[in-house]
């Protein structure tokens, strides 16, 4: 209300819309403080609502003016790949999506080899690109760098479900949400979708 033209209290705005589940008051939000100023931060996370709302294309729309703002930011190629991986036809975009973000994080591993949290955003792209031993190595030195990091134990669940491991995806998923990770992702994200039948 002070500031009308804060590009950064309408981006937190739509962080917080969508942690409570108002996702059309987040997009409304994210879209005026991209009006703002154009920003990756407020398009990768205008991305993020839409692909939890289900709506992939829009979402790769996002992503990439996201990542054409910042195109050294493993994270938003990360989730560029997942919003083109659950669009049909655009697999072997997702394919060098995933592989940029994993260039991109072995680069920030090269300087800090002990960020746990880069380390189990890695094992997890490794996953999705079908390296499961890799995957599986590099989620246990994500763990043992962090043991009480519950984002670290989030991306564990995807990691084992992906290589299909339920019982340890299961397991890391009762350590996360037991640890206070918000179950709100979990129970949006389509990757979790047959996990989330399990009884």
């Amino acid at each position: 209300e002070l500031t009308p033209d804060n590009t950064r209290g309408y981006y937190n705005l739509g962080a917080a819309y969508f942690r409570i589940g108002r996702f059309d008051d987040a997009i409304a939000a994210y879209h005026r403080s991209i009006t703002i100023q154009p920003n990756a931060a407020a398009y990768s996370n205008l991305g993020t609502v839409h692909f939890y709302i289900g709506k992939y294309q829009e979402a790769v729309a996002e992503f990439e003016k996201a990542a054409a703002l910042s195109p050294n930011d493993p994270l938003i190629w990360g989730n560029l790949g997942d919003a083109y991986r659950w669009t049909p036809g655009l697999e072997e975009k997702a394919a060098a999506a995933f592989d940029r973000a994993i260039a991109l994080t072995r680069e920030q591993l090269q300087v800090n080899a002990n960020d746990a949290e880069a380390v189990a955003r890695l094992a997890d792209w490794l996953a999705r690109r079908g390296n499961a031993r890799e995957a599986v190595q590099t989620i246990q030195r994500a763990l043992r760098l962090g043991p009480k990091n519950v984002n670290c134990m989030a991306r564990a669940i995807y990691v084992y479900h992906l290589v299909g491991n339920r019982q340890q995806a299961l397991k890391w998923l009762e350590r996360a949400l037991n640890s206070g990770y918000g179950v709100a992702d979990l129970q949006r994200d389509p990757e979790l979708a047959a996990l989330r039948l399990d009884p």
